[in-house]
């Protein structure tokens, strides 16, 4: 997967702040360990605010 903010290819981007992706970071692993699955991304990437498009099943509510 590409990314970055030179990488013109992809029309993502990063987060606003570390704080918004440390957030989006733990909801990916508090579903993960709800049951669900990561089928495609769901860590940080390249450097500063990045996370990857993150697809998951399986996943429950609270």
């Amino acid at each position: 997967m590409g990314g970055g903010d030179t990488d013109f290819r992809y029309d993502v981007g990063a987060m606003a702040t570390h704080a918004q992706r440390d957030l989006v970071k733990r909801h990916v692993s508090e579903a993960v360990s709800a049951g669900a699955t990561v089928l495609a991304g769901g860590k940080p990437t390249g450097t500063g605010t990045f996370f990857e498009p993150t697809v998951l099943v399986e996943s429950t509510t609270r």
